[in-house]
């Protein structure tokens, strides 16, 4: 399988650092590619795996290699088969300079579901050299490049189903600075639940109006609050499918919610005039669309459930994402999770039936070498 380079800059909440490191490591666990992974912040890195040294230049990293951007190692690289430039990350000039018809090279770009990514994943930009860079844009749909899924993902996920017991539902908060977290912890004063907070951002902005400590466990009227310590990828998925109601943000966790199967607040990343509401607007409407389809067979108690269960869901994502939620948004939403469980689990049933965007992207990389033509003569 091919040397891929994968180029990944650091950006302050980690997103893209994440995704690209998820991709890096399905790359050589599931398809023995050679990777090396390319950071332009090891010590950024280096609070999400404290295994990693910021000192080295290079360092293996399970199964890949790790090097630091910037420094000497790095700069002397040649290309490799497949390069994979993390969203318009921009290469290294004398790196992008060797660059050939001979390279496979992908601009990996952030994840829509709007529809406009269907026609725009896959097209080409001629560059210098002969050589050409492809847009790969991750979806939701059979014609976007797909979602970042490793094998037996579903399957290694724990088992956890609150409604079937009599304990309060458990909620995980992984946010941005917002408003409505005064609301979501009035609300948990007086409706039982239990509050898991990651480290970082979410816990700073619980901590404005709570004292909490990492590793702490309090009381808060009729719920508990928690802090955790920052986690690996597979404790972060253990803790989503762990919970009843998953309040997450940006683009990593935001898909890995969506594996979890359950209901979600995505607290997407704002952006200027507005951009990330259609954003939000367009994943809602597919998740709609597609929980309505299934209520041609149901019920007509039950396709009135959810109907409503749609309802209150969407109601408190819209307050959620413009800082208006209230508690009694909350207490609605609450309310009707155990309908919103299974909107989510058909939802993810849907998208397991697309090929992961790791697998088409070494279909892609496949049909792209064998439609180059070899050298017949050295340069």
């Amino acid at each position: 399988m091919p040397t891929t380079h994968i180029f990944c800059s650091v950006i302050d909440n980690f997103g893209d650092l994440g995704v690209c490191w998820r991709l890096a490591r399905q790359l050589a666990a599931e398809f023995s590619a050679e990777v090396t992974l390319l950071v332009d912040d090891l010590s950024a890195f280096a609070v999400l795996e404290p295994s990693i040294d910021p000192a080295l230049s290079v360092q293996p990293l399970g199964g890949l290699t790790l090097m630091a951007w910037q420094r000497d190692a790095a700069l002397a690289l040649s290309p490799a088969a497949l390069v994979i430039e993390g969203f318009a990350c921009t290469l290294p000039a004398t790196y992008r300079a060797q660059i050939t018809a001979q390279t496979v090279w992908v601009n990996l770009d952030y994840l829509s579901a709007e529809a406009w990514i269907d026609d725009c994943h896959g097209l080409s930009s001629p560059q210098t050299q002969g050589a050409s860079t492809t847009f790969w844009f991750p979806g939701f749909s059979a014609r976007s490049g797909g979602l970042l899924r490793e094998a037996e993902l579903i399957q290694r996920l724990p088992s956890h189903d609150g409604f079937c017991n009599d304990s309060p539902p458990r909620i995980s908060l992984f946010c941005y600075e917002t408003e409505s977290v005064q609301a979501l912890l009035a609300a948990l004063h007086t409706s039982p639940c239990e509050l898991l907070i990651c480290s970082g951002k979410a816990l700073q902005v619980v901590n404005a109006h709570v004292s909490l400590g990492v590793g702490e466990r309090v009381r808060h009227g009729a719920s508990t609050l928690q802090a955790l310590p920052m986690l690996s990828h597979d404790d972060f998925d253990a803790l989503l499918a762990s919970c009843d109601l998953n309040i997450i943000r940006g683009e990593d966790s935001f898909v890995r919610a969506q594996w979890a199967g359950k209901p979600l607040l995505w607290h997407i990343y704002p952006q200027d005039e507005l951009a990330h509401e259609t954003k939000l607007a367009a994943w809602l409407a597919r998740v709609t669309t597609h929980a309505k389809a299934q209520t041609h067979s149901a019920t007509r108690p039950k396709a009135a459930q959810q109907t409503r269960a749609l309802s209150s869901w969407q109601t408190a994502q819209w307050a959620w994402v413009r800082g208006t939620l209230t508690p009694d948004h909350l207490h609605a939403l609450l309310a009707v999770l155990k309908p919103l469980h299974e909107v989510m689990l058909h939802w993810r049933d849907a998208l397991t039936e697309q090929p992961d965007l790791a697998t088409q992207l070494m279909r892609f990389y496949a049909n792209q070498v064998e439609s180059v033509p070899e050298k017949t003569h050295p340069d």
